[in-house]
């Protein structure tokens, strides 16, 4: 036992960690990373027996803006100079022609089955996580 916790949790906490877990990922999906509502359904399921939650709108900050706040928080005397800067971008599967054209990305990541006839785009470096559902 570690923080209080035990190491074996009993099978309904389990499972009510997974549901939870399931439903924040169809929010997460729907309200950020701009999937459809069948598409969440399709890979989340229908989260079932909560209210309707509306998360908070999160827009990254231009990235001159934030080399700007950056600067004044860490001078080049301090050892800190500025790098290019990495992001993440997360869209649904139905997008992701469109957004590798637009961003041209170095990197692809999907969590799709291996069997999955998704068209990746060519010229990235392909990065498949897969388990089974």
């Amino acid at each position: 036992m570690r923080f209080g916790v035990p190491a074996k949790l009993p099978e309904e906490i389990t499972a009510l960690i997974k549901r939870a877990d399931r439903a924040a990922a169809h929010y997460e999906a729907v309200q950020l990373a701009g999937f459809s509502t069948e598409e969440a359904m399709t890979y989340f399921g229908v989260p079932r027996g909560l209210p309707a939650v509306k998360l908070m709108r999160c827009r990254p900050r231009k990235r001159s803006d934030a080399m700007s706040i950056a600067s004044r928080r860490w001078s080049p005397a301090r050892g800190w100079r500025p790098r290019p800067m990495s992001a993440i971008y997360v869209c649904p599967k139905s997008q992701v022609p469109e957004a590798a054209e637009r961003l041209r990305p170095s990197h692809l990541i999907t969590l799709l089955d291996p069997s999955d006839d998704m068209r990746r785009p060519t010229g990235l470096r392909h990065i498949g996580i897969c388990g089974s559902a």
